[in-house]
């Protein structure tokens, strides 16, 4: 029996051993595992933490040209305010000036030197001119330039003309509101295009 006893011992030695090894592999396997989940996890959290990194650094990139693109509008807006308020002083200066000048007998005899040499080249049908610079003129003497050309007055502001063919196909602007609004046109376009390049 002793033999017995001793052969059991030995079989439960062994089956000790066996699972003792078994608990000691499972274990091992685990903490394998378990280091290599938190190997991944490590490189994906450090992954994700980059990515997160980069995506809010590209969207303060982002903001800060939104930004930056937004002061240079803005600023070149300032500046064409800024010169399209100088062009409207210039402009306003000239138009002063102007007026000014079509107060003078220069200006009257100007007009009907042009009309003159207008009605010879194109039937006129219809002058249209600022009333008082058809006062200043005289029906009569604007009639011995056009003939039986109507004449009208019409809300120019500064002086000139418009003359309006026979056939109603070729109307002439020959106001000076016409001219200094056309060059204000071209004005602002040029700085426009100097600013917003």
């Amino acid at each position: 029996m002793s033999q017995n006893i001793e052969a059991f011992k030995q079989m439960v030695d062994k089956l000790l051993n066996d699972a003792k090894e078994r608990v000691i592999t499972i274990i091992n396997n685990t903490f394998e595992d378990i280091l290599k989940m938190f190997n991944e996890s490590e490189k994906y959290t450090i992954s994700h933490y980059k990515e997160t990194l980069s995506s809010y650094k590209e969207r303060a990139e982002i903001e800060s040209k939104k930004e930056i693109s937004r002061a240079e509008i803005e600023s070149r807006l300032y500046l064409l305010n800024l010169k399209d308020t100088c062009i409207n002083k210039v402009f306003e200066e000239v138009k002063s000036k102007l007026i000014e000048y079509c107060k003078s007998d220069e200006y009257i005899e100007i007009i009907l030197e042009k009309l003159k040499n207008i009605s010879k080249e194109i039937p006129i049908e219809e002058l249209l001119m600022k009333e008082d610079d058809i006062k200043r003129i005289k029906i009569t003497r604007l009639r011995k330039i056009l003939g039986s050309s109507e004449i009208k007055p019409h809300p120019i502001e500064i002086g000139g003309f418009i003359i309006i063919s026979k056939n109603g196909r070729l109307t002439i602007n020959r106001t000076f509101d016409y001219l200094v609004e056309a060059e204000k046109q071209v004005l602002r376009s040029k700085i426009a295009s100097i600013l917003f390049r």
